[in-house]
């Protein structure tokens, strides 16, 4: 059985909101649930998307995580026992392994408001993941959540909450803010030096900035945004050519997309019209998060 994964969230301030689209992609083995962060949720603005995948593969299952510019919370249920880890931005295809009836939960956040949740630099976090105790400011609170009798949608709900706080309390930039929005509303084809120009700020500057408040280059940034919008309309149009999609989504060309594709998917362009994430090799791929023991 084979379940579609898409969602449409928010993404930057309030005032100046605009639509992210997720990839979509079937995943064998699983039951997928999505929740909405629209208007009202405790994350609106501050979260991409919250997924919750269940294992219902007697033989197990692999989840797929896709690159990701922002902060990733990940909540684990084995049984009664629930983990929860903070993973940072990563410029790569991961997996997470799981058993038959695990429930795995992924509060995806937008780049920028990490640093107001974490008891250390954001930089610190790029490629790598830590147990929540470890990072994320909060924990305790999460965890006298997750002890709670309650479903796990409302779990999640209230974990919200709680993050929330924390990020209302920190310090934003809007320079970034901006950054990340004009990234987002491009699809990733903006240049580095045009928001340079846009901000009045040098490239350096810029990079200082991504490097301290969301861990990933802007370039490396807008390269995610770009190649997920490839996949995107890969997916959703079939009928659309592979070098029309290359040239669409701003790549020099299909040779271009395709090395793209390979770097941070392990695959080409045309293996994900064919058959998403199903053929590739998860031998080679690491590991999203450690092994729940």
């Amino acid at each position: 059985m084979s379940f579609v994964i898409s969602s449409s969230q928010r993404l930057a301030s309030m005032e100046n909101s605009i639509e992210v689209q997720q990839l979509e992609y079937g995943v064998t083995g699983f039951i997928v649930e999505h929740y909405s962060v629209g208007f009202g949720h405790p994350l609106y603005t501050y979260a991409a998307d919250i997924v919750s995948f269940t294992c219902i593969s007697e033989a197990g299952g692999v989840i797929p995580v896709t690159p990701g510019c922002g902060l990733t919370i990940a909540i684990i249920r084995r049984g009664d026992d629930y983990k929860s880890y903070v993973c940072g931005a990563t410029n790569e295809l991961r997996k997470i392994e799981t058993r038959y009836g695990d429930v795995v939960s992924l509060l995806l956040l937008i780049p920028g408001v990490d640093n107001s949740l974490l008891n250390r630099p954001v930089g610190e976090m790029t490629g790598k993941v830590f147990e929540a105790s470890e990072v994320l400011n909060g924990s305790k609170q999460i965890n006298s959540c997750l002890r709670q009798s309650m479903e796990i949608g409302e779990k999640l709900k209230l974990i919200c909450t709680i993050l929330r706080t924390y990020i209302l309390q920190g310090q934003k930039n809007k320079l970034v803010e901006y950054c990340v929005r004009r990234i987002y509303e491009t699809q990733g084809s903006i240049k580095i030096d045009e928001l340079a120009s846009e901000t009045r700020v040098t490239t350096r500057y810029i990079g200082k900035l991504f490097e301290n408040y969301v861990g990933l280059s802007a370039k490396y940034c807008a390269g995610i945004v770009k190649l997920k919008e490839a996949v995107r309309i890969i997916r959703e149009k079939p009928e659309v050519r592979l070098t029309e999609i290359a040239a669409e989504c701003g790549y020099f060309d299909h040779t271009h997309m395709n090395k793209a594709f390979r770097k941070m998917l392990f695959c080409s362009a045309g293996e994900i019209r064919k058959s998403m994430f199903d053929n590739i090799d998860y031998g080679k791929i690491e590991s999203y998060i450690p092994e729940f023991n």
